[in-house]
């Protein structure tokens, strides 16, 4: 899954690159420079776990309520009803999972972009080749006659009448 997942984004990188100008070869310094560091990503880690102890005080019930306009929730226009005392109500560790999660999520981001940084000029070499490839086949395409095709403005349907 993971190879068609990449498979498909060099195809959708490379159509856009066979019109483009031959760029300048990426070296692991520009990858590693375009990559966040581990710093930064320590730093946006907090500011993740800020914004989601944000996100789970907004009260969310009139937004339930109107998901519900038949009135058949018990809760229905009760105020206060967040995100975080729903999750909380029947997980006493809701917020240490929820914590758990955003930082286990920065730690598979700082492996992720290591491993990008690795297989990254190996990836740029294959999407080079594959848009020669793209432009070699396009190049080679016959042209088929040129079609005549009526203007169909004249049809009554465009008057302005």
């Amino acid at each position: 899954m993971r190879i068609a997942l990449t498979l498909a984004a060099a195809a959708l990188l490379a159509a856009p690159a066979v019109a483009q100008p031959e760029p300048r070869p990426l070296d692991e310094r520009d990858i590693r420079a375009a990559l966040p560091g581990p710093g930064e990503i320590r730093e946006m880690t907090g500011a993740m776990d800020r914004m989601i102890g944000a996100l789970l005080t907004i009260d969310v019930g009139p937004i339930m309520d109107a998901a519900d306009p038949q009135r058949r929730n018990p809760d229905y226009g009760r105020p206060g009803r967040t995100l975080g005392d729903m999750g909380r109500r029947d997980d006493p560790y809701f917020d240490q999972r929820v914590r758990a999660g955003v930082h286990g999520a920065a730690e598979g981001l700082e492996q992720m972009a290591g491993a990008f940084a690795t297989v990254a000029p190996q990836l740029q070499r294959s999407i080079e080749e594959m848009s020669r490839s793209i432009e070699g086949a396009m190049r080679n395409v016959p042209r088929g006659p040129d079609r005549n095709y009526p203007d169909d403005r004249d049809d009554e349907d465009w008057d302005d009448e």
